[in-house]
């Protein structure tokens, strides 16, 4: 054995590395996480808060918004709801770091998504939100399937139990 080989300073032969710093250390939430948990929470409180204003007709509306919502109907409202607690299920479970949370953020997306683009052709939607609102729709749409897609990968890696 070399002089270089016994030398208890030299560098190890083996990848002795804790990891990449983009892992996550074991029981830690991800800032993301985070982020997106505590935006989830306050959008579907906010979001209930909209509902119940618009159903008891205490949300003053505009020709073209009144126009859409007279146009809604049971089912509209139910799928809404259903999406409001797929939300806010995710947001929970992703806190938590729970596998579910991918499933429910999965299930709002599709849902949120489906209903705007049946509102879009028969309910008069974009007329209601105008070009800007339109344009904010599509920004959040893409947002919600990266959230999506990041929270499939937290399960995917073992971050979510």
């Amino acid at each position: 054995m070399s002089a270089a080989e016994r030398n208890p300073y030299a560098p190890p032969k083996a990848d002795v590395g804790s990891g990449t710093p983009e892992e996550p250390v074991p029981g830690r939430r991800p800032a993301l996480v985070w982020v997106i948990g505590l935006y989830y929470i306050i959008a579907s409180v906010f979001g209930a808060i909209s509902m119940y204003l618009l159903w008891s007709g205490n949300l003053p509306l505009s020709g073209a918004q009144a126009e859409y919502y007279h146009k809604l109907n049971v089912f509209d409202h139910a799928i809404s709801v259903v999406s409001a607690v797929c939300s806010f299920g995710g947001a929970v479970s992703l806190l938590l770091l729970k596998r579910v949370a991918p499933v429910f953020f999965t299930a709002n997306a599709g849902l949120g998504l489906g209903l705007i683009a049946w509102h879009i052709a028969t309910k008069g939607y974009a007329a209601a939100i105008g070009g800007a609102g339109l344009v904010g729709a599509a920004i959040g749409a893409g947002i919600v399937i990266a959230m999506c897609v990041y929270s499939w990968e937290l399960r995917k890696n073992g971050t979510l139990k």
